[in-house]
């Protein structure tokens, strides 16, 4: 085999033409450029967007689309777009309720709370409606001392009570309070610390008894008992307990203050002694458009209410006062851990793809069109590329015979025009064949009918047989292999060897070319025009110098001589040794090829062409040895398309 053959037959073989440019860029690249690659094919691996291999049905379309599939798809997008977009409206106007997630807690340890004096008022209404602190203003005369304690250890008079005093709120008129500059942590600012153990060991109580001298200064006095029982201890006196306290607006996003109020009633005998267990909640608020933030508050949020009652006279002997009722609140055990969470704008996006998804249910519709689409498509392809009488046949079933025949009389080219260019979907639905029949011919395929059935039936499922049949990829390679296998035993194991070589040029070749050879033709035209002025100046230059040139040139054939005597010898003496060893390596080589491919098959031959390099060149010297013989016209034919023969006539 010639050099050009093994220098052909290498570059088709091994050369990667998808990366010609990254090789020109390569020749510069330093030593590690190993590692670069090995690094580039580690991170390729990672790649979840790669794209899957994938035929084309015409004009480049990957995918058949249809004009159903269009109207259903612009449907659902008109519809998803709308929900889409009342979804963000009611988003941005706060109106998705968020994640409320409430538990109770039994607090273990210690902690304290704060509020201000607001926190609870208290008013007492006389039988006539008139506020009762406001009638002692008027009157200098006290009929009951309403006062606070704020103790430790309950109400065992370790601490003196203080007190009443109007609250400063504007909003709060006619309400007394607590009085900050006896018992409190700061200006307007009260203090309530929990304590497991003991529930009732830090307390504020607010008492309301008969008035007792001890506890008024002047200039106000005590009225008589006997009055203050006739005017004040009846059930139309009414006192008023205001409980201000805190809730989450999970509309505006902020804390709000809600106030309850509860009443009280004096009775002649029995004195009311009523604990309120405030309740304490824990918020978590987490909120963001995609990270959300969190924040955390601890707030009042509501009381448990415990009444307990007892005569007056006991009252008085346990306490040494003559108490008509009493407040007692203090922080409970129990709390509350409420977490909030807002939806985020991805929670949104979920509930819009879910029911993106279930309009893309739809699609199925479109679906069985494109697939309709498709066998249609197919169909037509086989009637005009293979069935060919059968579509003539078709033709003439529809009512279409006479344009058949005079096309067929003005040429076969003209008919096959025809053929072509006729549009057998559109002729399909003139066939007489139902829709259900036709559907479950395509989808289902063999439908057994117990009636008989016509011409265009029987012919429309063996139409629908054979595109099936061209669909399905199992048939389509069993096909394959069949054709694989037939041309291989057309060929013979040296032709095989040869198509290696084959390949055709790209239509655009001769145009470059042509243009190439005009460029060439006129290069050598201009450059042969100068060169013949330049030797007609050295012509005359040379005439002056001939005699020292003809010396030279005795001289250097002289020396040529010499050489080419030293070379014949030496390629004699290297013939004499090497040259025998070499031709019985090549006899013992081909002897044994011959020995091991004598068993085997025509197949199995040609499929040693394509894994065994030895054996395609040994055929591959066959059939240029046998070009001189006398050639088929299989031989001609790839003598013309293989590669690194510049004239088919001649091996070099």
């Amino acid at each position: 085999m010639s050099n050009n053959n093994q220098i052909a037959i290498y570059i088709v073989k091994t050369y990667n033409f998808n990366q010609i440019d990254q090789i020109l860029s390569e020749l510069n690249l330093p030593a590690n450029k190993m590692s670069d690659t090995k690094a580039i094919a580690t991170l390729k691996k990672f790649d979840i967007f790669a794209l899957p291999f994938q035929f084309t049905f015409g004009n480049n379309e990957k995918e058949k689309k249809t004009i159903i599939g269009g109207l259903i798809s612009m449907s659902i997008l008109i519809v998803s777009s709308v929900y889409f977009g009342y979804l963000c409206y009611l988003y941005f106007q706060n109106q998705v309720q968020p994640q409320v997630v409430s538990s109770s807690n039994f607090q273990k340890n210690s902690y304290n709370m704060q509020f201000q004096e607001n926190f609870i008022a208290v008013q007492v209404l006389m039988p006539n409606g008139q506020n009762l602190y406001d009638f002692q203003q008027q009157t200098g005369k006290v009929y009951l001392n309403m006062l606070f304690l704020n103790t430790k250890t309950g109400m065992d008079g370790t601490f003196l009570p203080q007190p009443l005093i109007p609250c400063k709120d504007s909003s709060l008129q006619g309400y007394l309070c607590l009085d900050s500059s006896k018992a409190g942590v700061g200006d307007n600012l009260f203090s309530l610390t929990y304590n497991p153990d003991n529930l009732e060991q830090n307390q504020f109580s607010i008492i309301f008894g008969i008035c007792d001298p001890s506890l008024i200064q002047s200039p106000y006095i005590c009225e008589n008992e006997q009055v203050i029982r006739n005017n004040i201890i009846s059930y139309s006196t009414q006192i008023i307990v205001r409980v201000s306290l805190t809730q989450y607006n999970t509309q505006t996003k902020q804390l709000e203050q809600i106030v309850k109020k509860e009443l009280f009633y004096f009775d002649t005998t029995l004195g009311f002694y009523t604990k309120l267990h405030l309740e304490i909640t824990d918020l978590t608020q987490k909120e963001g458009f995609i990270i959300q933030n969190s924040e955390f508050s601890t707030y009042f949020s509501g009381y448990i209410r415990r009444d307990i009652f007892s005569t007056q006279s006991f009252i008085k002997q346990q306490f040494q006062m003559n108490i008509l009722g009493a407040l007692e609140f203090f922080i409970g055990s129990e709390s509350i851990n409420l977490n909030i969470q807002f939806p985020q704008f991805t929670s949104l996006l979920a509930q819009f793809t879910s029911v993106f998804n279930s309009l893309l249910f739809l699609g199925i519709i479109s679906k069985f069109f494109a697939e309709s689409e498709i066998f249609y498509q197919v169909a037509e392809m086989q009637l005009k590329v293979y069935f060919k009488k059968s579509a003539i046949f078709l033709l003439k079933q529809l009512g279409r015979g006479e344009i058949v025949q005079k096309e067929q009389q003005q040429g076969l080219e003209k008919l096959l025009n025809y053929i072509k260019n006729t549009n057998f979907k559109e002729l399909g639905k003139k066939m007489k064949v139902s829709f259900m029949t036709k559907i479950m011919y395509i989808f289902v395929g063999n439908v057994k009918s117990e009636k008989e059935e016509t011409i265009e039936v029987k012919m429309f499922k063996q139409i629908a047989s054979q595109s099936n049949k061209a669909l399905n990829i199992f048939e389509m390679q069993k096909e394959l292999l069949q054709m694989k296998i037939m041309m291989r035993l057309i060929l013979s194991v040296e032709q095989y060897a040869a198509i290696q070589l084959c390949g055709s040029k790209l239509p655009i070749y001769n145009e470059i070319k042509n243009e190439l050879d005009q460029e060439i033709l006129q290069d050598v035209i201009d450059e042969n025009s100068s060169k013949s002025n330049k030797i007609d100046q050295k012509i005359e230059k040379s005439i002056e110098s001939k005699d020292d040139k003809q010396k030279f040139q005795e001289q250097s054939q002289n020396n040529i001589l010499s050489f080419n005597r030293e070379k014949i010898n030496s390629l004699g003496r290297y013939n004499a040794t090497v040259y025998p060893l070499r031709i019985e390596q090549q006899l013992f080589d081909q002897k044994k090829v011959e020995n091991h491919t004598k068993f085997i098959s025509h197949l199995e031959k040609i499929d040693m062409i394509e894994r065994d390099e030895e054996f395609f060149k040994d055929c591959l010297d066959k059939f240029l040895k046998n070009k001189s013989q006398s050639q088929s016209e299989i031989d001609r034919r790839i003598l013309e398309c293989m590669i690194g023969l510049d004239d088919p006539n001649s091996i070099c």
